[in-house]
């Protein structure tokens, strides 16, 4: 029966600096355990990697996120006098390099702003409306 056993140390480093091309075999030889156990830590290495660096982009903006009144004016703008709708403002506003803002946030916007009276959801391609007609009703059973 074989006994399974941690890793130590030095083999997980010998494993993250893999030299480039090397297999998981050849890997596996030079620290003497199994190949599909270098490619289960392989892997493991991956998505830790992946995720510090996520949290490190994520934690590097400097832009704020807010849907400041600046930008109501400026979608606001978009929608009414371009035409616009909110996929098309929040992919304006991200290939200029403004702070962006996403499709839910301005969906929200309109909604919130219909519920109040306003008519900006009047400029909206579908007016927020979801369906066209009503869902089938269903059959009576005879």
């Amino acid at each position: 029966m074989v006994k399974y056993h941690h890793l130590t140390r030095e083999q997980r480093y010998a494993i993250t600096l893999p030299k480039e091309g090397q297999s998981f075999r050849s890997i596996a030889r030079t620290i003497e355990v199994s190949a599909s156990t270098i490619s289960r830590e392989g892997l493991g290495v991956t998505r830790r990697i992946k995720f510090t660096l996520i949290i490190e982009r994520k934690s590097g903006r400097k832009v704020s996120r807010k849907f400041t009144p600046s930008m109501h004016r400026e979608a606001e703008v978009l929608l009414v006098e371009q035409r616009r709708w909110p996929e098309q403002i929040s992919g304006r506003l991200c290939r200029s390099g403004r702070p962006m803002i996403g499709k839910t946030t301005l969906y929200k916007w309109l909604h919130e702003d219909k519920w109040q009276g306003g008519k900006l959801y009047t400029y909206c391609r579908h007016c927020l409306c979801y369906r066209k007609r009503s869902l089938a009703t269903p059959m009576p059973i005879i």
